[in-house]
Order: C-alpha cells, then sequence, then structure tokens
C-alpha cells in the first residue's frame, strides 16, 4: 500500500469518528479506547467532558451506530455458541464478556489557596483528593454495566454508581424508544451540569450540592437552634429503576424512582423519589449518533467533533424526606435550561427551584432558587477557556419571621478556568472561586469567600 492510499485510508477512517457520533463516547473510561483503539478525544473534548459524540454512545449502551463498521471493537468472548438463540427457550441465550477487562483508574490531586469568611482560610494540598475506579462495558446483544467506586479524602470508599442497562428491551417498540437502567445511579438532572458527563471545570454549581440540612435555624432568645436530617441533594446518586429513550431522534425523555444512597435506618423513613427529564436537540447531530439528510459535521473542528446546535432541557422532582422530629416531608423541584453549541463555543443557562414542605417541624417552608449560566471556548484543541455564573438563594420566610436567624443562604457566585491537556487523557485546570456578595460574611463583617484551585487529573 503507498503512502498515499494510507494517508486517505486514515482521513476517511477520522471522517468517520466525526460523521458518526455513536463511535465517541466512552463516559471518560479509556477501557473504550482500548476496546475500539482510537483516542479519548474521539469522544471528549477534555475528559471526562464529552463531547456530542460521547453523548450519543453513552446513550446507546456504550454501542456504536448500525453503520459503524469502520471502527470495530475487539472481539468479546462469548458465552455460548450463536446457534442456542434457535433453541430457545429449551437453552440459555447466548451472552459475552470483554476479552479486555473494561477498568480504568483515575486520580485527582487538588492544590487551593482559600480565604474563608471565618477562620478557614490557608493553603492546602489534596493529594489525591479522589483516586476512582471506573468499569463499563456491553454483555452482548442489549446488556451493558456501568460502575464507579470513589475514595475520597472527604467520604472515604463509596460506590457512586453501578447499573445495568437493558436497551431495546421491547422488540415491537421502535428502536431506540424504551431502555431500562437498574441500579445505583445519577439523576442527571440538566447534562450540561453534570461535572461528570460534560462539564470542563471542577466546580459544581451550588444547586448542585445544596441541602437542607445546610440551612441551620438559630434562635438565640430561645435558646434554640434546629437542623433538618435530611441531606438530600438533586444529584446524590440514587438506587433507582429508570426508563429512558429517544423520540425521532432529537428527543429524549426519562423517568427514574428511587430511594437517595443513606444510612439503612434513614433509609426506612424516606419513601421513593420520582425523577422526570425532557430533552430536545434542534439542529447539529442527533441524539441518536446520525445527522440529518445532507447534515454533518463542521469545518475545522481542530480535530474535535464541533457541532452547531439549540439543546433544550427540563427536569422535574417529587418525593419525601425524614423531618426533624420525625416523619416525612414533601419536596418538589422543577428545572429549564438552554444550551447553545456553535463550533468552538458550548453556553448555557438554566433556572432551578426547589421546595422543601416543613423539613424542620416548625411549620416553616424552605425555598431554594438558583438562576445559573456556563460559557465554554475551546480556543485550541488542548486548551479551553470556561466561565460559571450563579445566582443562589435559598431559605425560609416564615423561619425568619417567626425570630430564625441563619436560616437562610444566598450569594452571588462566579468561577472563571483554564483547562489544558497535558495529554489526551491527563489534564490540568486552574479555576477561581469568588463570590460577589455572600450573606454569611456580610453578616459577620467578613471578608467574602475566595478560592483559587488546581486541580491534576490522570485517569488511564
Amino acid at each position: 500500500m503507498t503512502r498515499a492510499r494510507r494517508l486517505s485510508h486514515i482521513l476517511y477512517a477520522a471522517a468517520f469518528l466525526v460523521a458518526n457520533p455513536s463511535v465517541a463516547r466512552a463516559n471518560r473510561i479509556p477501557a473504550f479506547a482500548r476496546q475500539y483503539r482510537t483516542a479519548c478525544s474521539t469522544c471528549h473534548t477534555a475528559a471526562p467532558k464529552l463531547n456530542v459524540l460521547g453523548e450519543s454512545f453513552r446513550l446507546n449502551g456504550y454501542r456504536f451506530p448500525d453503520d459503524g463498521a469502520l471502527i470495530r471493537r475487539d472481539a468479546g468472548i462469548p458465552l455460548g455458541d450463536e446457534a442456542w438463540k434457535d433453541l430457545w427457550p429449551r437453552a440459555i441465550w447466548p451472552g459475552e464478556i470483554p476479552a479486555i477487562p473494561p477498568i480504568a483508574v483515575g486520580i485527582q490531586s487538588d492544590a487551593v489557596v482559600r480565604r474563608g469568611s471565618g477562620n478557614t482560610s490557608g493553603f492546602t494540598f489534596q493529594f489525591p483528593r479522589e483516586v476512582s475506579l471506573l468499569a463499563a462495558s456491553t454483555l452482548g446483544e442489549g446488556i451493558s454495566v456501568f460502575v464507579e467506586m470513589e475514595w475520597s479524602q472527604e467520604h472515604g470508599l463509596d460506590a457512586s454508581q453501578a447499573r445495568v442497562g437493558f436497551q431495546d428491551p421491547l422488540s415491537w417498540l421502535p428502536r431506540r424508544a424504551l431502555n431500562i437502567w437498574v441500579g445505583r445511579q445519577n439523576p442527571v438532572p440538566f447534562t450540561f451540569a453534570d461535572r461528570k458527563i460534560d462539564q470542563a471545570g471542577r466546580l459544581p454549581f451550588l444547586w448542585q450540592e445544596f441541602s437542607v440540612a445546610d440551612l441551620r435555624l438559630s434562635d438565640p432568645v430561645r435558646n434554640l437552634e434546629l437542623q433538618a436530617p435530611s441531606e438530600f441533594t438533586l444529584t446524590r446518586p440514587h438506587q433507582a429503576v429508570e426508563l429512558n429513550g429517544l423520540i425521532g431522534g432529537r428527543a429524549y425523555y426519562s423517568l427514574a424512582v428511587g430511594q437517595p444512597t443513606t444510612s439503612t435506618d434513614e433509609q426506612r423513613r424516606a419513601p421513593s423519589n420520582l425523577f422526570f427529564k425532557l430533552r430536545y436537540k434542534w439542529g447539529g447531530l442527533r441524539l441518536d449518533g446520525k445527522y440529518d439528510s445532507g447534515g454533518g459535521p463542521r469545518p475545522k473542528g481542530y480535530g474535535q467533533l464541533l457541532d452547531r446546535a439549540v439543546i433544550f432541557e427540563q427536569f422535574g422532582h417529587v418525593g419525601n424526606a425524614p423531618a426533624t422530629g420525625g416523619g416525612n416531608y414533601a419536596q418538589r423541584s422543577l428545572g429549564a435550561a438552554v444550551r447553545l453549541l456553535n463550533g468552538p463555543l458550548d453556553a448555557g443557562f438554566g433556572v432551578v427551584r426547589r421546595r422543601d414542605d416543613d423539613p424542620w417541624g416548625t411549620g416553616a417552608v424552605s425555598d431554594m432558587t438558583s438562576v445559573f449560566g456556563r460559557v465554554e471556548y475551546l480556543a485550541l484543541p488542548w486548551l479551553i477557556g470556561s466561565l460559571r455564573v450563579e445566582q443562589f438563594d435559598a431559605g425560609s420566610d416564615e423561619a425568619r419571621r417567626a425570630g430564625f436567624t441563619r436560616g437562610a443562604s444566598e450569594s452571588t457566585s462566579i468561577a472563571p478556568g483554564i483547562v489544558a491537556l497535558v495529554r489526551p487523557n491527563i489534564r490540568l485546570v486552574l479555576e477561581g472561586d469568588l463570590y460577589a456578595s455572600e450573606r454569611a460574611s456580610a453578616e459577620g463583617m467578613r471578608p467574602r469567600p475566595a478560592a483559587l484551585w488546581t486541580r491534576l487529573e490522570v485517569i488511564f
């Protein structure tokens, strides 16, 4: 084969990867790069941030589209002969396990310079801050698994996700119309705000980690202090059954029923939560990993899959949580977001509302509102600039009128950052955590908190 012909084959394979997004996404697991013998940047802009290829691959149970003939994964080990299918139900339906162990290891090391509103100022090394073990694979036709174990300095060892997915279990439905995911999993309210799927920087939004237990009510006159026992957050992993699927290639839905991953005693008091998600993508690559007739990837993509599209997302949540003094109280949340993809520009804006009915057993209702946005720009294939802003307000007006103090959290946060890829699987993040306003520091006549974070993340 001549050198020119070899080059033409390489370029053709690269064009195929860009034109077929379901070849792309490995949910930040290099095991897929090994299985499919392709670079991490095929699926990621800056791992773990997925490009549009990677997202379609994830939604398809880590499978490529039907026309993915050029890029094939290494053959798995069959658990039975193909002829067993003809003998079913008098034989076991054959399955498959991966020939290469689908395991990856991630290491996150942080260094932070912090100025706290109290006495938390200082310089801290967190080497490592977190070590994660990730595994994902298909198990033959229609079944996939995903596991994420994490060890962190704050929480020790924990299984953050462990799920089994059944793709297209009902053959009489249109393809991709119904999938069933079972296990411990992340609700993922918005894809563009989820730091394990589609966020280049390291800092989450405040609404993602807000718990009503953070709002401690204090009444100095009566020497009374109350704290709700529930530590429920909208992004905390749940033990859940999720139904999801695609409609027409551009619309996505999800409905999940689950319980938060809490202690056994609290879990007995916590009835199931219900989540729903809706998403629609207008323009660009469809959610099923295909282009409309006449469509295709944007040119001059620096080797990345750049898109031009608008994505609309909505999520909702209803459930119960344990209240102070026993019993349960009602919770509900609603959020909406819009995201713009225009070549190297990725920008999103959203609003989230959450209501906790009487978590302290005093008749007071807690309301949380967040208006947030994020902009990321791919300046070079290995360099991303990011900016995150949020106006956050949580608290209880009834509790304040009843004489309680400290039962509120209000702030305007700004987080500029730079993400550099040292290698496709090694990234360096420099990010500021700044506050234009912050209630606690203003009440205490202290300087507003600020921090400068540096993160080195390696996954292999």
